[in-house]
């Protein structure tokens, strides 16, 4: 008799252990899908693309390489391919030959970049004769200058890039708000000096240090004059209606 109460009891025991297990398991929190691992192989599922590293090629005159950090096209959402991108740009890569340090333009790789220009635009010094592309990679490779000893270097990026989705259509695109940033030749000091960029009509070096672009719409442009040294706005005048809408 004791030995069948012994069992009874038992049996009521481990049915009340696995009916708490079971209980306590629906209150557990469970893993985040979105969570990244350590080597990133989550990050499509937070919405940003794997990005692919390019080729290093010289920045103009000077001691820095640039790479191009570009999202994997069969990662690319189809609203940038209808939108004629052909290749997602997220970052760009720097590489200093006299340290061998890497540094990128931008701490994350969650913006789409537009374009890149370097200033000065025409890399052909006063009072000389017209150079070559050959003559220009000659320069570059062995920092030769020409007879009047003015040194052909790029000195600073002009990067159009787009940070937000401000269509709120999920991507990002270049439907989206553009901005204007500067940064150095090696890709320091990048900072945003035009935060909604129209139609650029005109981008000028005024002098060494000043840049004036023209932009806007038909029905309103701009004129902003950016010093590149502090990559501050300096003026910014509207222009008069010239009876364009």
């Amino acid at each position: 008799m004791r030995y069948r109460t012994s069992l009874f009891v038992a049996l009521i025991l481990s049915f009340s252990v696995v009916a708490s297990g079971q209980s306590l398991s629906k209150f557990r929190s469970k893993p985040a899908k979105g969570d990244a691992t350590s080597d990133g192989r989550n990050a499509q599922e937070s919405g940003h693309p794997k990005v692919l590293l390019g080729d290093f090629h010289p920045v103009t005159g000077t001691k820095f390489l640039r790479a191009n950090l570009g999202a994997d096209n069969k990662k690319i959402s189809g609203s940038l391919s209808k939108a004629g991108i052909t290749e997602s740009l997220r970052n760009l890569v720097f590489f200093d030959t006299e340290t061998d340090t890497a540094t990128t333009l931008l701490p994350e790789n969650h913006s789409v970049i537009l374009s890149i220009d370097t200033l000065p635009e025409r890399l052909i010094p006063r009072n000389s004769h017209p150079i070559s592309v050959n003559e220009v990679e000659l320069i570059s490779a062995t920092g030769l200058t020409q007879s009047n000893n003015t040194t052909l270097s790029v000195r600073w990026h002009v990067i159009e890039l787009v940070t937000a989705d401000t269509d709120g259509d999920g991507v990002l695109t270049v439907e989206d708000r553009h901005s204007l940033g500067i940064a150095d030749a090696g890709g320091r000091g990048f900072a945003e000096v035009i935060s909604q960029l129209g139609h650029v009509f005109s981008r000028t070096m005024i002098d060494e240090n000043t840049l004036l672009i023209i932009h806007g719409s038909q029905a309103k442009q701009v004129a902003v004059r950016v010093d590149l040294q502090t990559r501050k706005v300096i003026t910014s005048k509207i222009l008069p209606n010239f009876g364009t809408q």
